[in-house]
């Protein structure tokens, strides 16, 4: 008997039981019978997979044989896999964006798959190009920081020795997808051969085993420049000019393709009937790669399934024929004065106000009783700054903010790391949480100076109202005799203005007010005027 079994003889029976001699797999003949009756057994479970937890509580999804095998053999033909492929990959293979559209794929044609651990990307990101380029890499794979990431790191080096022309595909999926930085890695990779038109959005959630939307492999990146504005629930897109990115009053949106070969989208409104193009609304999808329930949770799968296989992902969208065009999740939507504000948008326009805010900002919104509308708060991940940076970054972010988009930041909250998936998906939602419930108290009171959001305001009337002026115009030159419309200030900034004084006096003014009391001083009069009434 083998040593190492002595002692654990019964435990090894049990083990023996389960093992697949893969020699016996090579040696073994079936006839075309059996091949039959083999494949025409129960769909079992495959595998399990987890929900990543960004928006909730993970959930058991359940995938079978049948929607695995289906799914994979449909990305391998949407892709154009073929044997001349090589593919490299940093993404967990926990997760199904390395799990099933890298290794399962790759494994079914038949060719090389070079994986790198995340935490040596992160390390050392210039790796990722230089192995793509000895290994003749013609896919690569990364979630949308991935890429941003390897810019960052390129643009301080000298010229690398990299040849990426065979790359055809750069996978970009799992996270919501910036069009500009897709374009500006296009265009500092050509120098280094990489070919136009191989980013590759990729649309997809665990519930639909992947992927749920890509484009033809080769086909041109496509970019949708919509009004910012003009982005409400159940209403149309106005859309705009490309070439107007610059214009703050516009966003871009990335076209993620058409629905894989057996699954079907549609955009549906509460009562879940069928919008038109260009309207947002909820994205659904069924198809044989979309699983039929959860995993014993019962409540989760009445709440996600809407009736005939439709499945509702959380995410909002619109189409345009059948090309998809994500706009957020529906979860993580900021409402402020009646308008509908995506986090990440409003990320993105935070993040150019210092390059050191690109990927260590995560912004949400949190209802407010008392002016029944959503307040703005940034997270800020404060690894490498000292108090004093903080609140420089801080104030550029407000200011950034409040000039580009006419938004009021509440507060910027100092956190250690931004909450991430696996993948590097933001968790708004669990950061709101743990802001709510207190858990970043030690960090504010180390990071936020005295006169911070978070310490008590003077309860003079006077210095109140100066103090709320001077933050919500960015201007610490403000006295008492100044005039709030001399200053710049526009009927955005009005609806701020009076929004801060109503947390601190409510049912005292109104924008009106404004007009007949345009400096601090005539406003602090009228305010304690009719403070002194209401007692």
């Amino acid at each position: 008997m083998d040593k190492n079994k002595e002692g654990h003889e019964d435990a090894y029976l049990q083990m023996e039981e389960h093992f697949i001699d893969l020699e016996e797999i090579k040696q073994a003949k079936f006839s075309e019978e059996e091949k039959l009756e083999k494949a025409s057994g129960e769909n079992y479970i495959a595998l399990i997979q987890f929900s990543s937890g960004s928006t909730g509580v993970p959930k058991g999804i359940p995938i079978k044989y049948e929607s695995l095998s289906t799914h994979v053999n449909d990305l391998a033909n949407r892709e154009e896999v073929t044997k001349k492929d090589v593919m490299l990959n940093w993404a967990p293979l926990s997760h199904n964006l390395g799990l099933v559209s890298v290794h399962l794929i790759g494994t079914l044609v038949g060719i090389n798959q070079y994986m790198m651990s995340k935490k040596l990307f992160v390390k050392n990101p210039l790796i990722w190009m230089e192995k793509a380029s000895e290994h003749k890499v013609t896919m690569i794979y990364a979630p949308n920081f991935g890429y941003k990431y390897i810019l960052t790191h390129c643009k301080s080096e000298n010229r690398m020795n990299w040849d990426l022309s065979n790359i055809r595909i750069a996978f970009n999926g799992a996270e919501p997808i910036n069009y500009e930085l897709c374009v500006a890695f296009e265009k500092e990779m050509r120098k280094y051969g990489l070919h136009k038109n191989v980013m590759y959005p990729a649309y997809g959630c665990s519930e639909a085993t992947s992927v749920i939307s890509i484009p033809k492999a080769g086909d041109k990146l496509l970019g949708y420049c919509v009004n910012r504005n003009k982005l409400n629930f159940g209403e149309s897109v106005e859309i705009c000019d490309i070439n107007e990115t610059e214009n703050t009053e516009n966003t871009v949106f990335v076209a993620v393709g058409k629905a894989v070969a057996n699954c079907e989208v549609r955009v549906c409104n509460e009562k879940n009937e069928v919008l038109d193009d260009f309207i947002i609304g909820n994205l659904q999808v069924r198809g044989i790669n979309v699983i039929d329930e959860y995993y014993n949770n019962e409540n989760a799968t009445k709440e996600a399934f809407v009736g005939n296989g439709w499945f509702n992902t959380g995410d909002l969208c619109f189409k345009d024929k059948d090309t998809i065009v994500i706009t957020g999740r529906a979860k993580e939507i900021i409402f402020v004065h009646g308008q509908n504000y995506y986090p990440n948008d409003i990320e993105r326009i935070a993040e150019k106000a210092d390059s050191a805010l690109s990927g260590k900002i995560a912004c949400c919104g949190i209802f407010s009783n008392e002016i029944q509308t959503d307040k703005i708060y940034f997270f800020l991940e404060v690894v490498g700054l000292d108090s004093n940076r903080f609140q420089d970054l801080s104030s550029k972010i407000k200011n950034h903010v409040s000039s580009l988009l006419g938004l009021y930041v509440e507060s910027v909250i100092p956190v250690q790391t931004l909450e991430k998936t696996d993948s590097g998906k933001i968790q708004r939602l669990k950061m709101q949480k743990k802001f709510v419930n207190g858990d970043y108290i030690n960090l504010i009171s180390k990071y936020c100076s005295a006169d911070d959001d978070f310490k008590n305001e003077t309860e003079k009337v006077d210095e109140v109202i100066l103090d709320i002026w001077k933050k919500t115009l960015h201007n610490e030159e403000i006295n008492e005799d100044d005039n709030f419309f001399d200053l710049g200030g526009s009927s955005n900034l009005l609806i701020l203005l009076t929004t801060k004084i109503e947390e601190k006096y409510p049912d005292c003014i109104s924008a009106i007010d404004i007009f007949e009391a345009p400096t601090v001083k005539e406003l602090s009069k009228l305010i304690e005027t009719r403070l002194k009434d209401n007692e």
